[in-house]
């Protein structure tokens, strides 16, 4: 059997994101192993970079998450993290997006949280407040992680977002992130026909399934957004 570093890397893998959330506390019902200890966490992430696993998802509530990240090596992923929510306004939002930066380097996308955020009093506002962020080069592109209740191809039409992400609901401790066959034919189409060329990203399995910026910066994650893996799993 080849090696790891021998064998090839399918495309499906290539699709396949790591979710941190455990990497930042203890989530999970039936998670009797608690929050991932660094040790195992830089494991993970060098297996996963090994096996061609491209997407890193994490984000701003993800408790310690981005923290830890920050003391591993994650030069070999795309990071995608999210917002916080807007009902303390929309520069605690902001604010908190650059302290992402800030914290892991880079930002590759960045994505609205809750589409609710964008759907309220302050939605157009938080979306400006969000391109400003990547036209000043803090992130690479924006986008929305949504689920299929907030309709995302209206989304998509109403905010024209880089990349557009849709979220399966936890099961357990895993929650899987897909643009996967619920949109296949149906919201994607829609977005496509609707004329919407932006990404449409798989993000990500949970950490664990089974068991217990300066100019250069902003180039890179810009690259790093572009070269996101439009996925249908």
């Amino acid at each position: 059997m080849p090696s790891a570093a021998t064998r090839p890397i399918s495309d499906s893998v290539r699709r396949l994101g790591l979710g941190t959330v455990q990497f930042g506390q203890a989530y999970g019902v039936s998670n009797t192993a608690g929050q991932v200890p660094l040790a195992e966490v830089r494991a993970m992430l060098a297996r996963a970079a090994g096996a061609g696993v491209a997407v890193l998802d994490t984000a701003a509530n993800y408790g310690q998450a981005e923290g830890v990240l920050a003391q591993c090596d994650t030069s070999a992923f795309r990071i995608v993290s999210k917002t916080v929510s807007a009902k303390n306004g929309v520069a605690t939002v902001t604010d908190r997006a650059r302290q992402s930066v800030q914290s892991l380097g880079r930002v590759d996308v960045l994505l609205v949280h809750a589409a609710a955020d964008l759907l309220g009093p302050c939605g157009d506002e938080l979306w400006r407040a969000l391109r400003t962020l990547k036209e000043g080069g803090a992130v690479g592109a924006i986008g929305i992680s949504a689920y299929v209740a907030d309709d995302p191809a209206a989304l998509a039409h109403r905010f024209r977002p880089d990349v557009m992400v849709r979220g399966v609901l936890p099961v357990e401790e895993t929650r899987t992130t897909t643009i996967g066959q619920h949109l296949v034919g149906g919201s994607l189409a829609q977005l496509k026909d609707g004329g919407h060329d932006g990404e449409s990203v798989t993000s990500s399995t949970r950490s664990r399934t089974s068991h217990h910026h300066g100019s250069a910066a902003a180039t890179r994650a810009a690259r790093n957004a572009s070269a996101l893996p439009n996925c249908s799993l």
